[in-house]
């Protein structure tokens, strides 16, 4: 199945509940096999300054969980924010 979240900071390192939440989703999701998606924006996360991009835009690859050898990965698209909006 092909799936996507969207979300305004994605990563494990961000403590945040939706943002941990988002994270736990993600990668069960893609143990489970599933085609995921993330659009997110390029803010580390909601403390930074939102004029600033400071992760490159593009798409990338995440492992989906490091901790079973990263079998599935993760589609991550990170876009800069103009406006306020993606």
């Amino acid at each position: 199945m092909k799936l996507a979240i969207v979300i305004p900071w994605f990563g494990r390192e961000l403590k945040g509940g939706a943002e941990q939440h988002a994270w736990q989703i993600a990668t069960r999701l893609a143990q489970r096999g599933h085609d995921l998606d993330v659009v997110t924006t390029c803010c580390r996360s909601h403390q930074d300054d939102w004029s600033i991009n400071h992760l490159p835009s593009g798409i990338t690859e995440e492992p989906g969980d490091s901790q079973s050898g990263g079998s599935k990965w993760i589609s991550l698209l990170r876009d800069y924010l103009v406006g306020g909006f993606l």
